[in-house]
C-alpha cells in the first residue's frame, strides 16, 4: 500500500544521512528503520514476558536470596 510520508526538514535531513551511511535510497532506509523498530519492540515484549514468568516461577527463591 502506498502512502505519503511527511517529514520536517530536520527529519528529512536525518533520513538522508541514514540512507547515505547505509548506501541505500531514503525509501529503503525508512523501511529498514521501521522493520528494525518493530523487531526491537517484539524483542522487548519477549524479554518482558520471560522476566514476568521468572519472577512468578522463582518468587520464593528470590525472596530467600533477598534476606
Amino acid at each position: 500500500m502506498a502512502m505519503t510520508l511527511r517529514l520536517t526538514p530536520e527529519d528529512d535531513a536525518a533520513l538522508e544521512r541514514l540512507a547515505q551511511a547505509q548506501g541505500v535510497s531514503k525509501h529503503e532506509a525508512a523501511l529498514r528503520a521501521i522493520r528494525g523498530d518493530v523487531e526491537r519492540v517484539a524483542n522487548r515484549e519477549n524479554i518482558q514476558k520471560a522476566v514476568d514468568f521468572a519472577l512468578v516461577r522463582y518468587a520464593s527463591l528470590l525472596d530467600r536470596l533477598a534476606q
